[in-house]
């Protein structure tokens, strides 16, 4: 989980499981408006980082060795870099 404090609200990576789809999400720090940012293209997301001045998330993907971004305000996602 991430806190970002300049929005107030908290981030994290769901890493799914049975019958639970992987996902980046969000929520406001009273857990209320739950909202799911990314599904697509989610194999093993491992690690979460925030840059607050950017509006930019960044997460890790263990299986597929990417390192992905995603504009908070837009929802548009890219895959930036290979891990390997």
């Amino acid at each position: 989980m991430f806190y970002g404090c300049y929005v107030s609200n908290l981030y994290w990576l769901d890493r799914g499981g049975p019958g639970v789809r992987r996902k980046l999400a969000r929520a406001n720090l009273d857990g209320s408006d739950v909202e799911t940012l990314v599904t697509d293209n989610l194999f093993s997301p491992l690690h979460l980082a925030l840059s607050a001045d950017q509006q930019l998330i960044y997460w890790t993907d263990e299986y597929s060795h990417k390192v992905c971004q995603c504009q908070l305000l837009y929802i548009v996602c890219i895959k930036i870099n290979n891990l390997i």
